[in-house]
């Protein structure tokens, strides 16, 4: 009949880390599901802005404007009330006109990229 093995403190150790590496494992697991959730979640919020049965949009509200970037509604606040940005007030509603929008971040990506270049 053989004695049963003793463990050692290295084997505990060994245990412990197995244990923590599963829990790691499934901790980037969860928070990949969630950046992936997040981007379906802009995707179909952006599909249903455009429909075939709906006409063409020609403005984004504030927080629809955030999801399509992908920041917060805070930030895109901060950012539709600088004077230089593209956006019409109506009344306590701020409207972004899509194209102007668009034609917006694309100047502003080559104003951060000439920035980067000069220094």
């Amino acid at each position: 009949m053989a004695t049963p093995r003793i463990k050692s403190a290295q084997d505990f150790k060994i245990e412990a880390i197995e244990a923590l590496k599963g829990q790691l494992d499934c901790y980037v697991l969860e928070e990949e599901k969630r950046a992936v959730q997040a981007s379906l979640e802009r995707v179909e919020a952006i599909q249903t802005m455009r429909t075939p049965d709906k006409p063409e949009r020609l403005t984004y509200s504030v927080p629809e404007a955030a999801m399509v970037v992908g920041i917060s509604k805070a930030s895109m606040y901060t950012i539709a009330n600088r004077q230089d940005f593209p956006k019409i007030r109506l009344g306590t509603k701020i409207v972004i006109p899509i194209k102007e929008f668009e034609q917006w971040i694309s100047d502003e990506a080559m104003r951060e990229a000439q920035q980067w270049q000069e220094g």
